[in-house]
């Protein structure tokens, strides 16, 4: 699902960002009912895409050129840079970005479909938002490395490690560009080697949807993509490659041609929240006309999909190539590192990984980002916290075990003398303070446990 596009990023192979406010995006309510199709119609897998979806920062005083201000999520953001696309990134019912994507990630997961979200990561800068993802039940978090800098690396594997520490499997996508042949390769081992997934896509030119057609292509050679799957190779066995690899080997023929997805077949569809009920589309590329109103068991369906399918030039989109073309036996490499992660275990995940790179130099060294570090803090505080809540708790038990029992014994002698005025024998009694004494130990012993679960959710 395409939510609202704005986004403050312009990549030069993205169009997306130019379509702001072209038609009316849905409202929470009416993407929730896509969602209820999507879901009635067989689909398991959601995956949700803006625009940047996790935009979210207001400003919580008034705005004064050339100076920082404080978001009111904590981050610092300069004004002059950000000021105009951050106020910007609201929907028509007020709510940010973020808020929006979260609600419809929310209700995916109570409906029981697996949930991915795509972003650029430049406002997952604090763990209240990675808790927000966590609470909203997010399975999986793709990052779009947009920067291939040393800086810009480090930036988004800090960021997808903290998320593999929440509990939410991160991958790491990158654009296949012909000027990225040569660091794709250090990007995935370095994903790798830190425990977190990785994933390419050639770039795509095709335009009139996400990408766009340059004055110049960009599109990768032949033998640049033949010399990065070699390089990629290697790391199919350690299961952080996300990639298919059919996409390496069977996308691509000698002459370099497009691939076209089956008419007859629906493993994948395109919903553009606009409006009441949606525009559907084979993929984000080749649009039908058509909405959320119509079955994909309809002859109306099938027709307007073959005549789309037809019209493709065609692509290599690896998702959608992907979802037609598994690849079974390599898929099911990545099964443990995901269970890893998601029972909360990244820092095994990162030891699997680790064992793939035999050359220390072929990675990038990723020193722990701040939103680790508030992390570790946070789980510290919360260790403490409990030691001190649970010590003072048994300080508090000794001394009051004196006046507890004096208040036991007060109440047995109460009990048994207004007994004996009813005619009630000591033995009733005796097994009625008893029942009560132990009901009662069950009871403060259910809400031990039950600090104890919030506690640990909390942290």
């Amino acid at each position: 699902m395409e939510g609202p596009t704005n986004c403050n990023r312009a990549c030069v192979y993205c169009d997306v960002h130019k379509r702001k406010n072209t038609v009316r995006f849905s409202t929470v309510a009416e993407s929730l009912r896509q969602v209820d199709w999507a879901y009635d119609e067989g689909f398991l897998f959601f995956q949700y895409v803006g625009g940047e979806p996790l935009a979210g920062c207001q400003f919580d005083g008034g705005v004064r050129p050339g100076r920082y201000q404080m978001c009111l999520n904590g981050a610092n953001l300069m004004y002059e840079d950000f000021t105009e696309k951050l106020t910007s990134f609201t929907t028509e019912e007020g709510k940010t970005y973020v808020d929006h994507a979260l609600e419809i990630i929310g209700y995916a997961s109570r409906l029981g479909m697996f949930t991915n979200v795509i972003t650029n990561g430049d406002f997952l800068d604090n763990t209240y938002y990675l808790s927000r993802l966590k609470k909203a039940r997010l399975d999986f978090l793709t990052f779009s490395l947009h920067s291939p800098t040393e800086a810009g690396i480090r930036s988004i594997i800090g960021k997808a490690r903290a998320t593999a520490n929440a509990g939410i499997i991160p991958t790491v996508s990158v654009v296949f560009t012909a000027d990225r042949a040569d660091i794709i390769p250090k990007v995935a081992k370095t994903c790798a080697a830190n425990g977190i997934f990785f994933s390419t896509s050639i770039v795509q030119e095709i335009g009139d949807g996400f990408s766009t057609v340059p004055e110049k292509s960009n599109i990768p050679t032949l033998e640049q993509i033949e010399k990065v799957a070699r390089e990629l190779e290697p790391l199919r066995k350690s299961g952080f490659l996300v990639n298919g690899w059919n996409y390496f080997v069977k996308a691509m023929d000698s002459n370099g041609s497009r691939w076209k997805c089956d008419p007859t077949q629906d493993q994948f569809i395109h919903i553009r929240a606009q409006g009441e009920k949606g525009e559907l589309g084979v993929c984000s590329e080749m649009r039908t006309g058509l909405d959320t109103g119509v079955s994909l068991k309809s002859k109306e369906w099938r027709e307007r999909k073959e005549g789309a399918v037809d019209g493709c030039p065609g692509c290599l989109y690896s998702c959608y190539f992907r979802c037609q073309n598994p690849d079974f036996r390599g898929d099911s490499q990545t099964l443990m590192p995901m269970v890893l992660i998601k029972s909360g275990h990244s820092g095994l995940a990162r030891k699997l990984g680790r064992r793939t790179i035999k050359d220390p130099s072929e990675i990038i060294s990723v020193p722990q980002s701040e939103l680790e570090k508030s992390q570790s803090w946070l789980k510290n505080y919360d260790r403490l916290h409990n030691r001190l809540k649970r010590k003072g708790k048994d300080l508090i038990d000794i001394a009051s075990a004196p006046f507890v029992l004096a208040a036991v014994l007060a109440t047995y002698v109460f009990v048994s003398l207004a007994a004996r005025r009813k005619g009630i024998s000591q033995d009733k009694v005796n097994e009625y303070m008893l029942m009560s004494i132990v009901y009662g130990g069950i009871v403060e012993l259910g809400k031990d446990e039950k600090n104890d679960e919030m506690s640990d959710s909390r942290s």
